[in-house]
């Protein structure tokens, strides 16, 4: 799993950067549900992490740098967010795999 920034009404920012998909779903139990507002959703970004301590085994999330960073929108209830985390990653893969082989970054 990897670092994985919610934004509440306000705009504040909540993370939890693991690799334990467990600990990541705990973690959306306990907050989501408290940064839930009405008529307001909860936004998200994900950056990804290393899969190994020696940077060698690729990454947790799609790489590229035009997707970096790219806020999205997902439901309040924990096991919704993760199907949302998983349609986001489909979809920029698929953005990625629309650019060609030439116009992709290298996979570290």
């Amino acid at each position: 799993m990897p670092r994985v920034e919610l934004f509440d009404a306000m705009n504040t920012p909540y993370r939890c950067d693991t690799l334990n998909p467990d600990i990541l779903t705990a973690w959306l139990g306990e907050w989501a549900p408290r940064l839930a507002a009405p008529d307001i959703a909860l936004r998200m970004i994900v950056f990804p992490l290393p899969k190994g301590p020696a940077h060698t085994d690729g990454y947790d999330w799609p790489t590229n740098s035009r997707f970096l960073g790219t806020p999205f929108i997902v439901p309040d209830e924990p096991g919704r967010i993760l199907t949302a985390m998983q349609n986001e990653r489909e979809r920029i893969e698929r953005e990625i795999a629309k650019l060609g082989p030439g116009r992709q970054p290298a996979r570290g």
